[in-house]
């Protein structure tokens, strides 16, 4: 600290305050840009037909999404949100159906049912069924909404990694890291959750701006307000705001906080860089801009949809319920698995980022790291919020290590040009004619149900199923399948009277002593042959290698049993004698 010279009997001059950080200035309008595309935008484009390309032959995940369409059916036909959960009788708690995610259940299974008028004629090019080529144009469907909201979210996070780096080459990396390390984890699972990790990518685009621009305090809420009426993961995207925020509090108070003048007390000194902090943060106009987007989208969010202000304290609870403490996913991330390499791969390249990067880590990357990170090391379903962040922090770090260390001394320009234009549109074209709607349009190559779905979709077991209790009404109406499984069941086995599906991947909706009971089962513990007679369970329907301690007892016990199907979906049939129930 440096002393000032002060004359005998004067108090001491005020120490000169360090200066505040400069505030980020409105970006200018841009000029008027040459027509055409650079190379590193031409390979971007072709980068998402790729992606479009590859999503289009998904299959359609056997969990998630066909629950949500019973859901969303429900709503379509009867004109109103469900105020109970009505599949489950007694399994259910008896509480209010919370609709975190209406819009994506109706909006889904529109999609599913646009599907299902193509049935006649996927019948006529493949020799289906009517049955088969109705899950076969409906999961077609449900394919193609995914790939566009996947392209979609990557053209976005894109545009924020352009507006974040300035450069196209690197805003392709990011992209390409998102799409690649995704696919290892989550991005192939059909859910309401995908429309949410757009609205993430969209607030992350707002953000990247170094002055929020004031178009984004107007559009920016709407998202906010879509999104909280289509997936209860909204909360992120306020935790994403809430981070930016208290990243520029912490960057501008630190900087105008002055320095302790000569006698001044350590307390004083920190009541007075409080007040000054506190005076810089509202002097600048990036804090204040944030806090009002916080505001005004926490605002509308609330009023906005079918519960009200109590929705995020439902969203609260639902993660506070014990049934899902059980759920895989949310779950800390195991060590030895995708989800754990992806974490260690993460922090191996930010430990290199903070040895080799020139630039430093800002407040607000910091939180975001150690919020999102912590977060999905604890959480596995996390990960995928995690991967845009870190791949939104590293990429200004990699940049300023390849513009020190290895780019080279005179750079090539990439300017627009109509011919780079030309020959990436074409390219894209090319990549675009291998997707699946293009290859049913010009190669006649028409979806076949089983090859639209998983293989571990139960679509035999259903059938299956069907025709048993066709054949013989007295069989009792209980099937135990494993909750993975019993969304496919719920949505496609219809029968009159109507069998009870044992659980399906909304637990939260169970009760806890009923979950015990689904529990009991799968582990084939001490409990399950007596849950068994007790709940009148007909049929097991689980997959063979999650379940093998179950598998193993039922394989063994042949008085009781009936082996429908020992392949990867195992069915079993109770055997009438085997029951000790009177």
């Amino acid at each position: 600290m440096v002393e000032h010279e002060t004359k005998p009997g004067a108090s001491p001059s005020p120490a000169p305050a360090a200066a505040p950080p400069p505030r980020p200035a409105e970006t200018p309008s841009p000029r008027r840009r040459p027509l055409g595309l650079t190379w590193g935008q031409a390979a971007l484009l072709v980068a998402l037909a790729g992606a479009f390309a590859f999503m289009s032959w998904v299959r359609v995940w056997h969990t998630d999404v066909w629950g949500h369409l019973r859901f969303g059916e429900y709503m379509v036909q009867n004109h109103r949100l469900p105020g109970r959960e009505m599949f489950s009788g007694d399994y259910a708690e008896d509480a209010e159906y919370i609709n975190y995610q209406w819009v994506t259940q109706a909006g889904g299974y529109l999609l599913y049912d646009l599907g299902r008028h193509f049935a006649p004629a996927i019948a006529r090019a493949t020799g289906q069924s009517a049955e088969d080529a109705e899950l076969a144009g409906g999961a077609f469907m449900l394919s193609l909404g995914l790939a566009v909201i996947v392209t979609l979210r990557l053209l976005v996070l894109g545009a924020a990694f352009r507006r974040l780096t300035g450069s196209d080459g690197f805003a392709l990396l990011g992209v390409v890291t998102v799409f690649v390390v995704g696919s290892l984890n989550h991005v192939q699972i059909l859910r309401p959750q995908s429309l949410g990790e757009l609205g993430f990518a969209l607030v992350l685009l707002a953000l990247s701006r170094p002055l929020l621009s004031r178009r984004a305090l107007a559009w920016l809420p709407a998202v906010m307000v879509v999104w909280t009426n289509c997936h209860g993961s909204v909360l992120m995207g306020f935790v994403l705001m809430g981070a930016f925020l208290a990243g520029r509090a912490l960057e501008v108070a630190w900087a105008g906080r002055g320095v302790r003048g000569d006698g001044e007390s350590a307390t004083a000194f920190a009541l007075r860089a409080l007040r000054s902090g506190l005076a810089a943060c509202f002097r600048d106009p990036q804090f204040r801009r944030l806090g009002l987007l916080l505001a005004v989208s926490v605002a509308a969010a609330l009023a906005l949809n079918p519960h009200g202000p109590r929705l995020f304290l439902e969203s609260w609870k639902l993660s506070k319920h014990p049934n899902i403490a059980f759920m895989e996913e949310w779950k800390a991330v195991p060590v030895k698995s995708l989800s754990g390499y992806i974490m260690l791969g993460s922090a191996l390249v930010l430990a290199a980022l903070v040895r080799w990067s020139p630039r430093r880590f800002t407040p607000t990357q910091v939180i975001l790291l150690l919020g999102f990170g912590l977060q999905a090391l604890a959480h596995a379903r996390v990960i995928v919020w995690w991967v845009m962040v870190f791949t939104w922090v590293a990429l200004p770090h990699l940049q300023a290590v390849w513009q020190r260390y290895l780019a080279p001394r005179q750079p090539r320009s990439d300017r627009p040009a109509l011919v780079k234009l030309a020959l990436g549109a074409v390219a894209a074209a090319l990549v675009l004619a291998l997707s699946a709607p293009a290859q049913w349009a010009l190669g006649g190559k028409a979806p076949v149900a089983e090859a639209r779905v998983t293989p571990v979709t139960p679509i035999k077991a259903v059938r299956y199923l069907r025709g048993q209790y066709a054949a013989d009404p007295s069989l009792k109406r209980v099937v135990f399948t494993s909750e993975t499984l019993g969304d496919f069941l719920l949505w496609e086995l219809r029968t009159d009277p109507p069998v009870r599906v044992f659980c399906y991947t909304h637990v939260h909706l169970l009760t806890p002593e009923h979950w015990q009971k689904c529990m009991s089962i799968k582990r084939g513990d001490h409990r399950w042959r007596q849950v068994v007679d007790e709940e009148g369970i007909q049929f097991l329907v689980v997959e063979r290698d999650l379940y093998e301690p179950l598998v193993e007892q039922v394989l063994a016990d042949r008085a009781g049993w009936e082996v429908v199907s020992p392949g990867p979906v195992f069915v079993a049939k109770r055997r009438p004698s085997a029951s000790r129930q009177p």
